[in-house]
């Protein structure tokens, strides 16, 4: 999995959400949105390790629920901690954030692979 993607879909999804909402204090969005980015590619990368890969392959296999909780919880924790936002906001936020970005990057990392296989299949015969 490319974490620069990851890193830079987690941004954009954090940006609009964190941006488009007024319950953050405009002095408090900046940290938000670098929080909530950090949060969410530490919680990637540490599916990466260990026995939490089986969570990672259900992202591909249409299973992605605990995954989707496991990430938003450390993204709640994190921003309630770090930037002071009460846990029913930072929920909020997390519901609007990490959903969406899994699916895209489901869609981003099945397109890519489902691309390399065809190309390399296709290198194969000639084509």
């Amino acid at each position: 999995m490319n974490l620069d993607l990851v890193m830079n879909l987690a941004k954009e999804y954090a940006g609009n959400a964190i941006a488009g909402n007024t319950s953050i204090p405009a002095n408090k969005k900046d940290l938000a949105v670098k929080t909530a980015t950090d949060s969410l590619l530490d919680s990637f990368k540490g599916q990466l390790q260990g026995d939490n890969l089986s969570n990672l392959a259900g992202l591909f296999t249409g299973n992605s629920s605990s995954l989707t909780k496991s990430i938003q919880s450390s993204l709640v924790s994190a921003l309630s901690q770090k930037v002071g936002i009460n846990a029913t906001l930072a929920n909020t936020i997390a519901s609007a954030i990490v959903p969406p970005l899994i699916d895209a990057v489901t869609k981003k990392v099945g397109g890519d692979i489902g691309g390399n296989i065809l190309g390399k299949l296709g290198g194969l015969f000639g084509k």
